[in-house]
C-alpha cells in the first residue's frame, strides 16, 4: 500500500490531474500526469464499476499500488492518475508491470541515477 503523503485523496485533485495532465494509454491502464511543486510524487488509482465486481476491482487496485510502491523512488516527482481499463482483469502482475515499466521508459519519467 502506498504511504499516505504518496497518495492522491481529494476529487478535485484528481480532477485537476484530469483537466491539465498529460495523457499516455494502453490496452490494460491510462495515465495521467501532471508537475507538481510538492517534494513528493503522489498517486491515485481509479477503476471504472464496469470492470469486474468489486473484489476484481479491488485485486486490481492493490496490484496497481505495489506496482507503483516499489518503482516509487524512480519515478520522477508528478501527480499521477492511473486508470485501470477491463482488458486489466485478463492479465497477472508481470505483464502489468512490464507494461508500467515501457509507460515510465517511454514518457521519461525515471528519475536520474544521481538522484537515487
Amino acid at each position: 500500500m502506498l504511504n499516505r503523503i504518496n497518495r492522491v485523496k481529494k476529487t478535485r485533485e484528481f480532477n485537476y490531474i484530469y483537466k491539465k495532465g498529460k495523457f499516455y494509454g494502453c490496452k490494460y491502464f491510462s495515465v495521467h500526469y501532471v508537475d507538481t511543486k510538492l517534494p513528493n510524487a503522489k498517486i491515485g488509482i481509479s477503476i471504472n464499476n464496469k470492470v469486474g465486481n468489486s473484489v476484481t476491482r479491488s485485486r486490481l487496485k492493490r496490484v496497481m499500488s505495489e506496482i507503483v510502491r516499489v518503482k516509487l523512488p524512480i519515478l520522477a516527482v508528478k501527480n499521477y492518475v492511473i486508470t485501470l481499463k477491463t482488458d486489466a482483469t485478463t492479465v497477472d502482475f508481470l505483464v502489468l508491470n512490464e507494461e508500467f515499466n515501457k509507460f515510465l521508459v517511454k514518457c521519461n519519467l525515471v528519475k536520474d541515477t544521481k538522484d537515487v
